[in-house]
């Protein structure tokens, strides 16, 4: 994980811990942990003032001057974060000298075994344990200790990424005996079985199923064997699709279907579109053709599947009716399922509770109140200019604006919140202004926190979305969103209609 993006995670959440009120550079201290240092500069960055920005400031430069790397880079990632990207790269340049032991020396010389292309396998292997020797893992996971947190240092984790990125590139040189070595090294961490379900995947893209199968398998075994309460269900369902398909690379069709049916039983919402079609498939094989209709179809329902998954569920239906039935007709009737599915799966998510009320002031400067929108259904999108998410959704929602615009039963806002620039009006205004959006922006209160709309909707996370209905209550809940317009434009859509029909 790369710390520049992640060191300040509760500022993202809009929540602060509490620090010493008596102020002076916490950097300075070298009885204070990153962990105390990282509060504090979340307590600066949320006070627009300019006494904490002088604060700030005075905290960074004590951080750059410290005689510790991790402090160092805290201050790099700090320069970074408040966007002098430039600053934190000079910090940055200078530390594996300085620092020959530390975590950036570390990092660059095991780049350097492996981008060495003069070197063959096994010399790798040697100056890998060399590596290891000299940066041994005791002390960062002291380190570790120390500063009561890794934020995004991978202090420790690093080694994991190292064994799977040897492993990587001993899988491109076809080195397996090598590659051997280094499994041993994994085998039994933490961190194994991610590790060898990443390798397994390499090693069938090579051809080699069997190494393949004797991994993936050993992980998925380790992982399903585990009492119930020990299990990482998320990861267990990855490992049983890997394991699968590796099971049917190597010719062990049975094996793959059973692994897929336990599965499945277990959680059938786990299921993806690789599994059930590998389950059609080998249904389909083994002359199961109602079998391999029914998981297609199932699928395609309640999964919101493709139509490459439809294309196979007509071929398979042509086939059971021998031709004798209207394909096109078949088609239109499972598409109305998969509408009634998808709306039964909305409704049952449909809440209720009041919607605070608010007034706030618009880029136009005309203030706006929940309360001009009385007996109208209005969607409330919280976003801010650096959130990427929220970004990747603007096409999606623009369409979405563009359909509703002229509908006077719906009513769409957009609140920014959580700006941290001085002219954060400015800053909307460009961003809203160069993308050409025509959205409806308000502008939330960005110094008081408790006083902002986003505080009192109790979001903890952008982009949220609130759907509130002409009874004034709120209704839908959407957290999160990717970047897909068409994908957007149906979820928007959707809550949008089903709010309309109970009006």
């Amino acid at each position: 994980m790369n710390y520049r993006k992640v060191i300040f995670p509760a500022l993202v959440a809009g929540m602060f811990l509490g620090v010493p009120s008596s102020y002076g550079q916490l950097a300075k201290d070298s009885n204070v942990s990153l962990s105390e240092i990282v509060n504090e500069v979340n307590k600066l960055l949320s006070n627009p003032e300019d006494d904490s920005k002088a604060k700030l400031n005075l905290e960074v430069e004590a951080l750059i001057k410290a005689k510790s790397e991790y402090k160092n880079l805290m201050g790099a990632s700090i320069y970074s974060y408040i966007g002098e990207k430039e600053k934190g790269d000079k910090v940055r340049e200078g530390l594996a000298k300085k620092y020959p032991k530390g975590i950036t020396a570390r990092e660059q010389a095991f780049n350097a075994i492996l981008d060495n292309e003069k070197l063959s396998a096994a010399k790798k292997l040697k100056e890998y344990d060399k590596w290891k020797k000299k940066f041994p893992r005791e002390r960062f996971e002291q380190d570790l200790k120390d500063n009561k947190g890794d934020f995004g240092f991978n202090t420790v984790s690093f080694y994991d990424m190292a064994s799977s990125r040897l492993a990587s590139q001993l899988i491109k040189e076809g080195a397996y005996q090598e590659l051997n070595t280094v499994v041993e090294e994994i085998r039994g961490t933490r961190g194994m079985s991610s590790q060898f379900m990443s390798l397994s995947k390499q090693l069938i893209e090579k051809g080699e199923n069997e190494r393949a199968l004797a991994l993936i398998e050993e992980a998925y075994n380790g992982e399903n064997a585990k009492e119930e309460k020990s299990r990482n269900p998320r990861l267990l369902g990855s490992l049983a699709s890997s394991y699968a398909e590796a099971l049917n690379k190597a010719g062990n069709a049975d094996k793959a279907v059973e692994v897929l049916e336990a599965k499945k039983s277990a959680d059938p919402s786990t299921l993806t579109s690789a599994d059930v079609v590998l389950l059609s498939d080998n249904y389909n094989k083994a002359g199961k053709k109602l079998d391999a209709f029914r998981a297609l179809e199932s699928y395609y329902v309640h999964a919101n599947a493709d139509e490459s998954i439809l294309e196979k569920i007509a071929a398979i239906y042509t086939e059971l009716n021998q031709g004798k039935s209207d394909v096109e007709r078949f088609k239109v009737a499972l598409n109305d399922q998969v509408k009634e599915a998808k709306i039964a799966k909305y409704k049952s998510e449909m809440i209720r509770k009041d919607a605070p009320g608010f007034t706030l002031v618009g880029l136009d400067g005309k203030e706006v109140s929940l309360a001009d929108y009385k007996d109208k259904i209005v969607i409330i999108d919280f976003w801010a200019t650096w959130c990427g998410p929220c970004i990747n959704s603007f096409p999606g929602m623009q369409k979405v604006v563009e359909k509703y615009a002229d509908d006077s039963e719906v009513a769409i806002l957009f609140i920014a919140t959580w700006q941290r620039e001085e002219n954060y009006k400015e800053v909307v205004e460009n961003f809203i202004t160069e993308n050409n959006y025509s959205f409806h922006v308000l502008l939330d209160e960005m110094k008081d926190k408790d006083k902002a709309v986003v505080s009192a909707y109790e979001v903890s996370g952008i982009p949220t979305k609130i759907f509130i209905d002409k009874s004034g209550d709120i209704r839908f809940i959407s957290v999160g969103s990717g970047s897909d317009v068409d994908a957007i434009m149906d979820d928007m859509t959707t809550r949008i209609e089903l709010l309309k029909q109970e009006s």
